[in-house]
């Protein structure tokens, strides 16, 4: 079926004129895949873009320890009710090296990863990159500061780190810029505040800076960090504290979603439990002013019913905001939903989370197809039936 889609008419037309029985036997099979190409998927070059989940912890062994991954794994975010894999996640090649608390994005159709903390505990400086060509990781040119924790953004073909921790306990201010075609990396000024898991977001030549903290303190403050003029400064802080959360730029607006905060005043509602997971706060840098984004009651159109909920990744593909992880819905756990900003909706795009890998790191990769269905193929999840037909990375 990819023999026959893939070679244009003109190839066809000059297999049928050959003589003899080959001829004859290529004429025949023409013949009958031409006969049913309807009901065939039409595979076509070019790249889908996919989610990636990258590193991430597994399975505890015992209560001390916990599993750190290499896992690679993506999905294709399909927003319709026929997939070509049954949003099944298949893997890539696996990372170098096993992390967790790393950093993770996309440039120019490649992925980096950097920093986080390995199977023993320490914190690294390493980073590698992901070519998508080649299904392969290459080692690169290392921070000059261990992180973990940290913010890791993209700005054009340049790769900003910032903050984090180098030892688990006190945070950073430094930050430093990787150039992807120069393989260097360079310093650059402090930020204004210590902090740790906090979350960013890139809009335009701006990267901002939310939330977070040091041991024992979560931060509400925003800092805004200039890639024209290189410099720090301070803008309206969020309505809620919040660590470990996730935010997207969409224009000049920032959305923030998840993280945790502690509860005021634990009570038996809490069951114990003194942190409880944040709501969704959009600021609108025009108007340097933070307002929640009022999400409906009902549960099923609601990103994250349940405390249980880690979010891993907040994405933006163009149309809508992508919020993965394991995202506690009362009676399931979904893994990736599609919030509509227009009309205040949430969908489900992907039910099923990637097996033994919690807490990873996720971004958006255009995938080339050639290798996505060969990844799938030969998994044995690439599920395709006569009512779909593959077309530009979509089913229709």
């Amino acid at each position: 079926v990819l023999f026959v889609n893939q070679l244009s008419s003109d190839a066809w037309t000059r297999l049928t004129e050959l003589g003899g029985e080959d001829g004859q036997d290529f004429c025949n099979l023409y013949t009958e895949l031409k006969q049913k190409q309807a009901h065939m998927p039409c595979i076509h070059r070019g790249f889908t873009q996919v989610i990636v989940a990258c590193g991430g912890e597994g399975a505890c062994r015992d209560r001390d320890e916990v599993e750190v991954k290499d896992y690679v794994r993506f999905v294709i975010p399909v927003k319709t009710k026929y997939s070509v894999n049954n949003n099944q996640w298949a893997d890539l090649a696996s990372m170098t090296t096993p992390r967790t608390g790393h950093g993770l994005v996309e440039v120019g159709g490649y992925m980096y990863v950097a920093g986080g903390r390995d199977s023993n505990c320490r914190i690294l400086n390493s980073c590698e990159k992901y070519d998508p060509f080649k299904n392969c990781w290459t080692p690169v040119a290392p921070m000059n500061h261990a992180r973990v924790g940290f913010g890791f953004v993209a700005i054009e073909n340049l790769v900003y780190a910032i903050g984090g921790s180098n030892d688990m306990t006190d945070p950073l201010l430094s930050m430093e810029v990787y150039d992807v075609f120069t393989n260097k990396w360079k310093p650059l000024p402090d930020m204004i505040m210590k902090r740790a898991w906090a979350c960013y977001a890139a809009a335009g030549p701006k990267i901002y800076v939310l939330g977070g903290g040091i041991i024992g303190k979560f931060y509400e403050s925003v800092e805004v960090f200039d890639t024209r003029s290189l410099t720090w400064y301070v803008v309206s802080p969020m309505r809620e504290r919040r660590c470990d959360a996730r935010a997207v730029a969409v224009g000049n607006d920032i959305y923030v979603f998840g993280g945790f905060r502690r509860i005021e005043c634990p009570s038996a509602a809490h069951s114990g439990h003194n942190l409880k997971l944040c709501g969704a706060e959009l600021y609108s840098e025009k108007n340097d002013y933070w307002v929640p984004i009022h999400l409906r009651s009902s549960s099923h159109v609601m990103c994250t019913a349940g405390e249980n909920s880690h979010i891993a990744g907040v994405l933006f593909d163009g149309e809508d905001i992508l919020v993965v992880g394991e995202l506690d819905m009362g009676r399931e756990t979904q893994a990736v939903r599609s919030f509509n900003r227009h009309t205040n909706t949430w969908e489900c795009l992907v039910i099923q989370k990637p097996d033994q890998q919690t807490r990873y790191q996720s971004c958006l990769l255009p995938l080339p197809r050639n290798l996505m269905y060969k990844l799938m193929l030969d998994q044995g999840k690439l599920y395709i039936t006569d009512e779909v037909r593959v077309s530009e990375g979509t089913a229709e």
